[in-house]
C-alpha cells in the first residue's frame, strides 16, 4: 500500500504522518494474514472426512417389536450330569456367616464335548 508521505517541519504533521504509517504497517500485516486464513480454508483437512454427529444414536440392540425377536438359547433335552452347589461358609464380598438361602437357580451348562450338566 503506498501512502504519500509529507516532508513538512510541522510536528502536527510528523505526528500524523506516524500514526499513518503504523495503520499501514498494520493494514499490510492483517492483509497478509487473512490470505493465508483463506488459503488453509481452501485445504481439505482429511479425504472424505465426515463431520460429528451432534445427537448420536445409542449403541447396542434396540428394545422393543420393531428391533426384531431377541433370542436366548433354549433349555437343553438331555441332561447328561447334575451337579449340586452348597452355599459358601461365609459371603465372599464382606465376610459375614449369617448367609440365608432365599432361591435356588438353575444353570445349564455345555462342556467342550458337548455333554450338558446343571449346577444347582
Amino acid at each position: 500500500m503506498d501512502v504519500p508521505k509529507t516532508t513538512t517541519d510541522c510536528p502536527g504533521c510528523k505526528q500524523q504522518q506516524s500514526v499513518i504509517d503504523a495503520l499501514v504497517e498494520q493494514v499490510e500485516k492483517l492483509t497478509k494474514r487473512l490470505e493465508k486464513i483463506e488459503l488453509e480454508g481452501k485445504r481439505q483437512a482429511a479425504p472424505f472426512r465426515k463431520e460429528r454427529n451432534s445427537d448420536p444414536k445409542k449403541a447396542g440392540r434396540k428394545t422393543g417389536e420393531d428391533h426384531g425377536k431377541h433370542h436366548r438359547r433354549a433349555a437343553p433335552e438331555q441332561i447328561d450330569e447334575t451337579y449340586n452347589v452348597p452355599l459358601p461358609s461365609c459371603c465372599p464380598g464382606c465376610g459375614c456367616d449369617q448367609l440365608m438361602k432365599t432361591e435356588t437357580q438353575i444353570q445349564h451348562q455345555l462342556n467342550f464335548l458337548g455333554r450338558t450338566f446343571i449346577d444347582s
